[in-house]
């Protein structure tokens, strides 16, 4: 990963004393290499010379820009690098974010509420299907996803698709659901306790929500999605332009 611009440091030259202690830790975690467990605070404050407070301010950043690792109660390790790639586009079928595993964990029927109800063009006492699952690569967890989809759209679905099929997958193989389109929009969060357990990481740390609205061939909308993407081990990845234009800037960039 490059440096920031002039490696981060004032023109005045005055580097504040957390953002030392988060080059230093940054040094070592590139010595070291991932899974290795860096020092207890103590010694990394005696190390350097700083207060507890200013040492996990330069950590903290370090979690979030995916350089470490902190597990409650385990200590703080190296982070696996690089972060994994989340392509933002959709095909005409379903969402493609490379995020291969998938475990549903929930599926139950509520009252749409008017929220819900907005978002999915009816009545605000309709009900709406939940469905929620855990998704991953590598057997490592990097996203909660929470879909509402209208009962009165699909009334014979009546259980959760099988592990590791997507949602498009199902309604399109089993409603023969036709795929038209979708608005998507991105906001940063904090990650709540429940979605930090899930997630086997810490609470409060920054993510990345995808807000989803898909509709259908005839325009009529048939889910809402809310996916969480941990922070700290996802980079976002968005082609603009042709491809062919990609592929002749790679081969530039070859000779």
């Amino acid at each position: 990963m490059a440096d920031p611009a002039r490696g981060g440091v004032p023109d005045d030259g005055d580097i504040p004393s957390y953002y030392r202690a988060k080059r230093h830790i940054l040094a070592l975690c590139k010595k070291l290499g991932e899974g290795v467990a860096l020092p207890s605070e103590r010694l990394l404050c005696d190390q350097l010379g700083v207060a507890r407070a200013t040492l996990r301010q330069g950590m903290l950043q370090l979690v979030i820009e995916g350089w470490v690792d902190s597990r409650q109660g385990s200590g703080s390790f190296v982070a696996k690098r690089p972060k994994v790639s989340q392509c933002l586009c959709l095909t005409n079928e379903s969402a493609q974010d490379g995020l291969s595993g998938r475990t549903w964990i929930t599926f139950e029927r509520r009252p749409a509420g008017c929220e819900l109800a907005h978002k999915l063009c009816i009545d605000q006492n309709d009900h709406v299907i939940h469905l929620e699952c855990v998704r991953g690569s590598d057997g490592e967890v990097l996203a909660v996803e929470s879909a509402f989809v209208p009962t009165k759209r699909f009334p014979r679905f009546s259980r959760p698709p099988a592990q590791n099929r997507s949602l498009h997958d199902e309604l399109k193989n089993r409603f023969k659901m036709l795929f038209g389109g979708a608005d998507q929009r991105m906001d940063i969060v904090h990650v709540s306790p429940r979605e930090a357990s899930l997630l086997g990481t810490l609470p409060a740390l920054p993510g990345l929500v995808v807000h989803r609205t898909s509709w259908d061939a005839r325009g009529e909308p048939f889910e809402w999605v809310r996916t969480l993407y941990r922070g700290d081990r996802l980079t976002l990845v968005n082609r603009v332009g042709s491809i062919e234009r990609g592929f002749a800037n790679e081969r530039h960039d070859l000779r």
